[in-house]
């Protein structure tokens, strides 16, 4: 027997095994047939056949039942679906390999904070004897390096805006942050598919009519509006479902926090990216 495993211990924590998985951490008890190729093999295919599964249970309730997951997952019915932080990097690295080559959320340094912001960068860089344009593009390519883990403060600062905005409802924060991750997680794949779908159908429109009407939501400020009016239309169910309001009230409420939201992930944002940045770097 070699040291990695004991009849009578867990090697992972060293507690007392009395079954085929350890009391303590919950790790099974471990073989050295675990190492065979074909124990690796059917081990890889049970843990993406249950991902596979869990990732249809929770995209369909996401997407076509807003507030579903978040109801769920405050009720304590935990396991059927990925948990919300996975749930989100899941999206979010999505979101960066479709959405962001969209043109979505991808911003310049220089587009960030405006000619201020240029003249600073180029101004630091005569500081330090470095070229402008070689500074500016070093600049450039860190703050889209940040650009990409831009949600982590976003869904806090969501978060916090609800836990602010519904603090008469005495909820914990943690249930304000599950519904922002759980939010946020569905913008991140509704956005560019829904975006993508929608100008697609407007320009086939166009090529029939002639019209230009992929211009309407295929730049600013239509793609604000485009994206503003998705949000709402998600919160107004999501809100009614998790918090229990009226159609009315939750409509208001979806309107206010649909702005708010765009507010934090642009002007807010990309001000908060351009100093990370200038002070990081």
């Amino acid at each position: 027997m070699d040291g990695r495993t004991s009849d009578t211990n867990c090697t992972n924590c060293g507690s007392l095994l009395s079954g085929r998985f350890c009391p303590e951490c919950g790790q099974k008890r471990f073989t050295p047939d675990q190492l065979s190729l074909a124990r690796f093999l059917s081990d890889l295919l049970r843990e993406f056949s249950s991902l596979d599964g869990r990732i249809f249970r929770t995209i369909g309730p996401l997407l076509l039942k807003p507030g579903t997951l978040t109801l769920a997952y405050l009720s304590g019915e935990q396991r059927k679906y990925i948990r919300p932080v996975s749930l989100f990097l899941l999206f979010n690295l999505f979101f960066f390999l479709a959405g962001y080559r969209m043109g979505l959320l991808n911003w310049s340094i220089t587009y960030a904070n405006g000619s201020e912001g240029l003249r600073m960068l180029e101004q630091r860089a005569a500081e330090r004897g470095i070229d402008p344009a070689v500074f500016v593009s070093n600049m450039e390519t860190i703050f889209k390096e940040y650009q990409r883990s831009m949600f982590f403060g976003v869904i806090p600062a969501f978060a916090v805006v609800l836990y602010s905005l519904l603090f008469f409802r005495r909820r914990y924060f943690v249930e304000h942050l599950i519904y922002s991750i759980h939010y946020h997680a569905a913008y991140l794949l509704l956005l560019p598919v829904v975006l993508f779908g929608a100008l697609k159908v407007l320009g086939v429109i166009d090529a029939v009519t002639g019209w230009r009407s992929v211009n309407l939501i295929g730049r600013d400020p239509g793609i604000v509006v485009f994206v503003v009016v998705l949000m709402a239309a998600y919160h107004v169910i999501a809100l009614r479902k998790v918090y229990h309001f009226g159609w009315i009230a939750a409509s208001a409420l979806s309107i206010l926090v649909s702005l708010l939201s765009a507010f934090l992930m642009v002007p807010v944002a990309r001000e908060a990216l351009f100093w990370i940045v200038w002070y990081t770097s």
